[in-house]
């Protein structure tokens, strides 16, 4: 069985309501991760939240890709959500201490 090959890329607009953009993504296709943080239009560093977010959760999910990869191997769907929750988590919780922080 061969492997699956991904590629990506990303873009974000403004739209038509905002003066600026607050998205965030990441595209690591060497590692098969993509990441899209919505920015909180409106909100107080908006754009600082959602790059925050990304960065912490690409970087949780490149952390584990070993097991990842070996719980995929096993069937381990369960497994490897719990990985991407606590990824998530993380990534919400980044965001609340600089909240708090700042």
């Amino acid at each position: 069985m061969s492997a699956m090959t991904f590629s990506g890329a990303g873009k974000t607009d403004v739209g038509r309501a905002r003066s600026h953009n607050e998205d965030f993504f990441v595209c690591d296709a060497a590692a098969g991760i993509y990441i899209v943080c919505d920015g909180m239009g409106g909100h107080a560093a908006g754009e600082v939240a959602s790059r925050l977010a990304a960065e912490t959760i690409h970087a949780a999910l490149k952390a584990e890709a070993d097991a990842i990869e070996a719980h995929a191997e096993r069937g381990e769907a369960g497994e490897i959500e719990r990985i991407l929750r606590t990824a998530i988590e993380a990534g919400s919780a980044r965001v609340f201490e600089h909240a708090s922080s700042e």
